[in-house]
């Protein structure tokens, strides 16, 4: 981020604190080291369930609809009655068919994700903000802290997030040009690009639905850059394996 950038994003890098910081509570993150966990505690992509809802629909259509009165002259009843039959049997099996196909395709990405997140994911503590990056309604974005940085490091991204986006969150015109420079970076802004090369470790993210972790995964097959540097990631959902009450930790609320 250029200096007049900075400046036009309300000078994050001034929010970087370089005294004491108060201790994070942090609670240790799920382990995806194992491939039946990272199965069950992830979702990277959800089932595609659109299409072979449509082809069975079509096809209990076409297995109703033989049954209607019919008086044309094109074809007989009976014809008629075997032509929606057939189509409907395809339809059928062309469900099952794309049904099998997506579980395939799934599994095997999954395969690869694993092996890729193995070398470079990142599981993250996530912190609900109070900042909407939606024009209509209300979406937070999130702020990302990554689980394996040093507890002192985790406790400096969380004050300098706290403190920017409290700053952000004050100022109107200064909320439209960060949700502009968010939804611009993809929903997806590292923290060293807002407060510095010593502040590795964060992200402005989202939005996305309530939890306490995500994970974060480079997109493509070589070796990834950092996000900072230009690299494409995605986050995607991490599910606690052990579900509790406890409220999701918010930074930046303007409280």
């Amino acid at each position: 981020m250029t200096m007049s950038e900075q400046q036009l994003f309300g000078s994050p890098q001034r929010f970087w604190p370089t005294g004491e910081v108060a201790p994070l509570r942090r609670r240790p993150p799920p382990s995806l080291a194992d491939f039946r966990d990272f199965i069950v505690l992830t979702e990277l992509r959800s089932p595609r369930w659109y299409g072979p809802v449509l082809l069975a629909g079509l096809a209990v259509f076409c297995a109703l609809y033989s049954f209607a009165p019919y008086g044309g002259e094109l074809l007989s009843t009976d014809a008629r009655r075997f032509a929606l039959w057939a189509l409907g049997a395809g339809f059928a099996v062309a469900a099952v068919a794309v049904l099998l196909w997506d579980f395939r395709t799934r599994a095997n990405s999954q395969i690869r994700a694993h092996e890729r997140f193995l070398e470079y994911g990142i599981v993250a503590h996530a912190y609900k903000t109070g900042l909407n990056v939606d024009d209509e309604s209300f979406l937070p974005a999130w702020v990302l802290i990554d689980a394996e940085v040093a507890d002192e490091q985790a406790a400096r991204l969380h004050a300098a997030f706290d403190a920017w986006l409290n700053a952000v969150l004050e100022d109107e015109k200064l909320r439209s040009q960060v949700r502009t420079m968010f939804h611009a970076k993809d929903g997806l802004v590292a923290s060293e690009t807002l407060f510095g090369p010593e502040a590795a470790g964060g992200f402005l993210a989202g939005p996305y639905k309530s939890g306490h972790w995500r994970g974060l995964l480079p997109k493509g097959n070589g070796v990834p850059l950092p996000r900072a540097e230009g690299g494409a990631w995605r986050t995607f959902t991490v599910f606690d394996p052990e579900p509790s009450d406890e409220l999701q930790p918010t930074v930046g609320t303007g409280d």
